[in-house]
């Protein structure tokens, strides 16, 4: 029993870390886009 609650308590913390890995690299690409659009604008 131990061993599944610690089997059960690692996935679900490598769960989080990839999902905040996934929502910084939106994060990231929208920023990138909003950046193009916003040099597109001024030239």
């Amino acid at each position: 029993m131990m061993q599944n609650y610690l089997t059960l308590r690692h996935l679900s913390i490598n769960m989080s870390i990839t999902c905040k890995r996934k929502y910084y690299f939106l994060k990231l690409i929208y920023h990138i886009i909003t950046i193009l659009s916003l040099f597109k604008f001024i030239i």
